[in-house]
């Protein structure tokens, strides 16, 4: 007999399984942001719900996440203004950064040092914005992988979650 929780469990699972993973050997290191936060909103949304029955509220608020979540791309898109939100970053790495955007992709940005995981364009093209994360993606991916405590507490949480997950 199918089980829907099964499959949501899976889901849970697998994208926090993406983000330990991704934290560790850097495979994406970008993200649009009202799409992670979106993804973020219904990876909550789905473990409160992995063990109810679905009914009307489930559905409205998924729904309601993903609406929202155009609203607010189509809004930004409107506006020419495009925020992602920076993987694997923290605030020692601000300088280096900004470097690899001012000096490779001359592209107007607003990056601010109490947030260096966030980084705003103010350009119209969306193709330079593309070739600059690409630069980007490709400068970032070649520097050399840390595991520091960061990366332990991180994967002992992964652990905790999942074994609560699927004891439960």
């Amino acid at each position: 007999m199918f089980d829907f929780n099964f499959v949501v469990k899976i889901l849970i699972s697998a994208s926090l399984g993406y983000l330990v993973l991704n934290t560790i050997l850097k495979y994406h290191t970008y993200n649009d942001l009202p799409t992670a936060l979106m993804a973020l909103v219904l990876l909550i949304i789905l473990t409160f719900y992995s063990d109810i029955d679905y009914n009307t509220l489930f559905t409205i608020l998924i729904v309601s996440t993903i609406v929202l979540t155009i609203v607010v791309k189509l809004l930004l898109l409107s506006k020419n203004k495009y925020y992602y939100l920076l993987l694997n970053i923290n605030k020692r790495d601000y300088e280096r950064v900004k470097n690899i955007f001012t000096d490779n992709t001359k592209i107007k940005i607003t990056y601010f040092k109490k947030y260096p995981y966030l980084i705003k364009f103010n350009e119209k093209k969306q193709k330079k914005i593309k070739k600059a994360l690409k630069t980007f993606d490709s400068i970032e991916s070649k520097s050399p992988k840390r595991f520091n405590i960061c990366h332990y507490w991180t994967l002992i949480i992964y652990i905790i979650m999942m074994v609560i997950l699927w004891r439960f």
